[in-house]
């Protein structure tokens, strides 16, 4: 199976050089030595002369579901997750492309768009931001007495791969800290905590985020600023999608097409419509196909199948045993982790903790703390090595710092799988794609600043009033609450249920903006409250009871029915030319 030039008379010399060339490239990949066993292995089973080698080869190639649909699911992931301008690579344990000619010109016209002057901002707010971040984590160091990275001894790494063995025996102060938080609940609903230990919050990020100086502007252009800010809490301005635009963009959310979250709970075929997606979901699944699981996710995934169909819309790695590669990978993180003592492992455990005060995720506790270590860890010796100056090295391993909530990306997938190694996988996945973006001042359309400007611009679109009753004759941007929904994913918000229904429609069109449609399909809702508001404290009433919503019904109800926008794209829907999955 090896490839050689030269092998034919028929090729030109210089057409043998590139071949060879190509050759050299394609053995530098892993999925290329996986094929070639595969091939082996295929021929080791029968008897076959040198003459069907090749065809063995092709016929392998193109079996159903087979290495061709591997290497097509994994290119249209990576181009997806270098669109999105991640940045994220360690915790996807791959390396992802600099990317293709035209993912480099999309990018570069998206950033014209907002301008080299906003940029510069964006990124000089975001490097004052992280200063603050590695003082206090400097600071917290030298309040517990523990330098930022330590090497356990033996007896201490033992115990440590015990606790990943008998969680439920291991000591509650096994990473140094015993501290629980007293919210009454997640983040993503109660904000900000004064008494709390994190290096920084969703207040801080708001707080970072409204100091941007307006698209990029001099503080001396203060007439433009004061005309601009009257509309927009968000200081950058952004290409971000109107309501017309989104009803095309996601017009397989329409009404007219069943949806799992919406007909699977009410009607008389609630139970056929169910039984029907189950099984054109097994289907989907046995093609091995990521276009296909995208395209079926869009009219939501029944919870049975949800697992499979998120691994096959996330998972891009070449391996004959998922299982196997998934022990083996958290087997050396395991290992890192009872190596090393680190600062940051006790801010994610007390991190992890607040979910003793949400009923709807404190059984999973040691699950969430286990993903979220797996999560952290990453090479060995060169944190040890770290300096005040901070240059030159990478801490945490995986390079992210632990903020208020972090844990919280990862509850959800306790509904999913049931042990803290295949939740891993699936979260880093999640976290490169989506989660990094939302918690960095950052210009990417997945990030958490375009979509706050996306939420204002619909919001001020379908309804100004409500806008600049709120803004200005109470005195409380929408933002203020919308921002952190945003920012946690509305996970503690809306019940899990509904925060996998979306999520399921995120991933399967690859695009955060849901996030803040439905943050205004909730303000939209709750306008009869909130337009008799009179401070703050009646606009917290208004919100103080959304984990009884429904997710896909308020999307269906802002995007498609409440706008009275003309949609210049629903004749194709009456027309049927958008059938469903």
């Amino acid at each position: 199976m090896a490839m050689t030039a030269g092998t034919s008379p028929n090729i030109p010399p210089q057409a043998q050089a590139e071949v060879q060339n190509y050759s050299e490239i394609l053995q530098s990949y892993q999925a290329y030595w996986l094929f070639k066993k595969l091939v082996r292995d295929e021929i080791l089973k029968s008897k076959y002369s040198l003459e069907d080698i090749a065809s063995v080869a092709t016929a392998t190639f193109n079996s159903h579901g087979g290495f061709a649909q591997l290497i097509e699911n994994h290119v249209a992931l990576m181009h997806g997750a270098n669109k999105g301008g991640s940045d994220s690579e360690g915790l996807a344990a791959k390396p992802i492309p600099k990317g293709c000619p035209q993912c480099r010109q999309e990018d570069e016209a998206w950033e014209a768009t907002i301008g080299r002057d906003a940029l510069l901002a964006i990124a000089s707010v975001q490097k004052s931001l992280d200063s603050t971040v590695r003082r206090r984590l400097v600071r917290f160091s030298a309040e517990v007495k523990a330098p930022l990275a330590r090497r356990r001894s033996p007896d201490e790494q033992a115990i440590i791969l015990q606790s990943f063995e008998c969680p439920q025996d291991a000591d509650s102060d096994l990473f140094g800290t015993t501290i629980v938080p007293q919210n009454s609940g997640l983040p993503g609903k109660t904000g900000g905590d004064p008494d709390k230990i994190c290096l920084y919050d969703d207040a801080d990020l708001l707080e970072a985020v409204l100091a941007i100086p307006r698209n990029g502007r001099g503080v001396d252009d203060k007439s433009a600023q004061l005309f601009e800010s009257y509309w927009a809490s968000v200081p950058i301005t952004f290409d971000t999608p109107c309501v017309e635009e989104m009803q095309f963009q996601y017009r397989e959310l329409h009404p007219q097409f069943k949806h799992v979250g919406m007909d699977d709970c009410i009607g008389d075929d609630a139970d056929a419509f169910l039984t029907a997606r189950i099984k054109l979901g097994e289907k989907i699944l046995a093609s091995k196909s990521s276009f296909a699981a995208r395209q079926y996710a869009k009219q939501g995934i029944p919870a049975c199948l949800r697992p499979k169909m998120w691994d096959l819309m996330l998972q891009s790695i070449f391996t004959e045993d998922f299982a196997a590669y998934t022990r083996e990978t958290c087997r050396a993180l395991k290992t890192s982790i009872a190596q090393f003592d680190l600062i940051a492992d006790r801010l994610l455990q007390m991190d992890v903790r607040q979910c003793q005060n949400d009923d709807t995720y404190f059984v999973f506790e040691d699950v969430i703390r286990d993903v979220m270590l797996l999560s952290d860890n990453g090479p060995g010796d060169e944190f040890l090595r770290y300096k005040e100056a901070w240059e030159g090295n990478t801490y945490p391993p995986n390079g992210v710092l632990p903020f208020w909530g972090v844990s919280c990306y990862a509850m959800p997938l306790c509904y999913l799988h049931a042990d803290a190694e295949a939740a891993y996988m699936t979260f880093r996945e999640l976290y490169a794609r989506y989660f990094s973006h939302l918690h960095t001042l950052n210009s990417t359309r997945r990030g958490l600043l375009y979509l706050s400007c996306t939420f204002e611009t619909l919001l001020k679109q379908t309804d100004a009033l409500l806008y600049a009753h709120l803004a200005h004759n109470i005195g409380h941007s929408p933002l203020h609450h919308a921002f952190r929904w945003i920012m946690y994913g509305f996970i503690g918000v809306l019940d899990v249920e509904q925060v996998l229904l979306l999520w399921d429609r995120i991933i399967a069109f690859d695009k955060a903006e849901l996030l803040a449609a439905v943050a205004v399909a909730i303000f939209l809702f709750r306008k009869g409250q909130l337009m008799g508001a009179r401070n703050e404290k009646d606009i917290e009433h208004a919100f103080s009871d959304l984990a009884v919503l429904k997710v896909i019904p308020l999307l269906q109800y802002f995007i498609f029915v409440n706008t009275k926008v003309p949609c210049r794209h629903n004749d194709e829907i009456d027309r049927g030319v958008l059938a469903p999955v």
